[in-house]
């Protein structure tokens, strides 16, 4: 029996661990966000996928993260580098407006990206941050599924590939917690929601008011 409390709970834990994401993480620059729910009989599992640019770890990522009450691990399962970009030794000498891109090893493309197409995608051309993160936040906005994985990717990253496990909801917008702000999930109408609905397993009972949209990166200024 999977219970709607218990699904909070565990994301509540995750959040006071700081081990679920933070979408204005100061160590990351985030692109784009997915949330995918899987669900049996007995077990249910959230997954997301965060898109972004961190240039103290991995560089470009998809930092699979997950929670479920078949896990041993709550949190970051996986990070894959989604991008490379051809012709390129040294990313400092990126042009933001004359690239070509590799998206999980596929052939190369080549991208001429003006002004008013980064303005488009609620990037500032102009402002301060990273040519990685403004090329990464314009191609989230142009070609944000090449970036995400596989239903099946997913669940071997999250060592859940035999568990049955059929495909529940697939979302990029909803109500994301403040977890800097000690907000937890349980706290927001559209997890607790979600836990209904996963519980139920009805995904029709899953509601959140568009109004209160908050997953673009550009909705969550950083924290100095």
């Amino acid at each position: 029996m999977i219970s709607p409390a218990d699904i909070l709970t565990t994301l509540d834990e995750a959040t006071a661990s700081y081990s679920f994401p933070v979408l204005n993480n100061v160590e990351i620059d985030l692109a784009a966000i997915r949330m995918t729910a899987f669900r049996n009989s007995d077990e249910w599992l959230i997954v997301f996928q965060e898109i972004a640019f961190a240039a103290g770890f991995h560089g470009f990522a998809n930092a699979v993260a997950a929670y479920g009450n078949r896990l041993k691990v709550q949190g970051v399962q996986r990070v894959i580098v989604p991008v490379s970009f051809s012709g390129k030794g040294d990313s400092s000498k990126l042009n933001i407006h004359d690239f070509a891109v590799r998206v999980h090893k596929s052939r190369a493309r080549h991208f001429n990206p003006s002004v008013a197409d980064y303005r488009m995608a609620h990037v500032d051309v102009g402002d301060e941050s990273r040519a990685e993160t403004k090329i990464l936040r314009y191609l989230a906005s142009r070609i944000v599924d090449e970036f995400c994985v596989s239903d099946d990717v997913l669940l071997r990253a999250c060592k859940r590939r035999s568990a049955r496990l059929r495909k529940f909801m697939e979302i990029d917008k909803w109500h994301h917690p403040d977890v800097a702000d000690d907000e937890r999930p349980s706290k927001t109408d559209c997890f607790k929601s979600l836990a209904r609905a996963l519980a139920r397993g009805d995904a029709s009972l899953y509601k959140c008011n568009p109004a209160s949209f908050n997953t673009g990166w550009w909705q969550w200024p950083r924290l100095d």
